[in-house]
């Protein structure tokens, strides 16, 4: 257990060492997910596949599950906060995954492989651009944790792309399944956090940093809506396309790789 409970003697720094060796492993993680993708196609594994991403996705729920305990009981001293709960729109894709195997209607499984190739991926790359959760824990497990969370998102993403061929055979509709989703969990993430809002004002959830009450999260959006997300109906709207075409370039980027 002491081995969990070793705090950084210095903390790590944006662009610092522990930050690029983080960023230089998204490229080892990337590559393996597209080896096994090439490897196991899903037309000759395809339940198989399925079987297999379902128990990763119940690894990561467990492993989400106890890290939401470790940050109760050791971070928090045992207060339980409802901002604990996994749902960032990094979380979403082990929920997905791990119900993979069971789905039997077609729409919401290929919409939940385009939720994790597209937006959950692309979230996954993008927080290595500036990793707070990693970069601002006094824990050294949980910073490490914040990169293998994502390293596997990645890594995952990847292989979806290249084994199901979701730019060859989907097209543009693995994104646009993908968003019916991401949209319906981001009106889930509004909902929770204003009706908590009212509930308890101070009050630190935030699911999807979309939180009216708090500063601005997203930099592209931060160039317009400065330091708070005011009038937030617009910041809503303007959330709401900024992913829309996250997934389009995530998309364009998947074609590389998809040929």
């Amino acid at each position: 257990m002491s081995l969990f409970l070793q705090k950084w003697s210095t903390q790590p720094e944006i662009f610092g060492l522990f930050h690029i060796c983080g960023i230089g492993f998204v490229i080892v993680f990337g590559v393996i997910g597209y080896y096994l993708g090439k490897r196991y196609t899903s037309e000759k594994y395809n339940r198989k596949i399925e079987f297999t991403l379902s128990i990763i996705g119940c690894f990561l729920v467990i492993a989400e599950t106890l890290k939401t305990v470790f940050v109760t009981n050791v971070v928090n001293n045992g207060s339980f906060s409802l901002a604990a709960i996994p749902f960032q729109i990094c979380d979403i894709p082990a929920y997905m995954l791990a119900s993979l195997y069971f789905l039997k209607n077609d729409k919401i499984k290929n919409s939940f492989l385009g939720f994790i190739t597209f937006f959950g991926t692309g979230s996954a790359i993008f927080y290595f651009a500036k990793p707070a959760a990693a970069l601002n824990s006094e824990y050294i497990c949980l910073s490490v944790y914040s990169f293998f969370w994502h390293y596997a998102l990645i890594c995952i993403g990847v292989f979806c792309v290249v084994s199901y061929s979701l730019c060859k055979k989907g097209g543009i509709k693995s994104v646009i399944n993908g968003y019916y989703s991401w949209l319906v969990c981001a009106l889930i993430a509004l909902i929770v956090n204003e009706v908590n809002n009212i509930i308890n004002p101070d009050s630190l959830v935030d699911f999807f940093y979309i939180n009216s009450r708090k500063e601005t999260f997203y930099p592209l959006l931060n160039m317009i809506f400065n330091p708070n997300p005011k009038p937030y109906f617009l910041y809503f709207i303007a959330f709401l396309i900024y992913y829309g075409l996250g997934g389009l370039l995530m998309y364009k980027l998947a074609k590389l790789i998809d040929k």
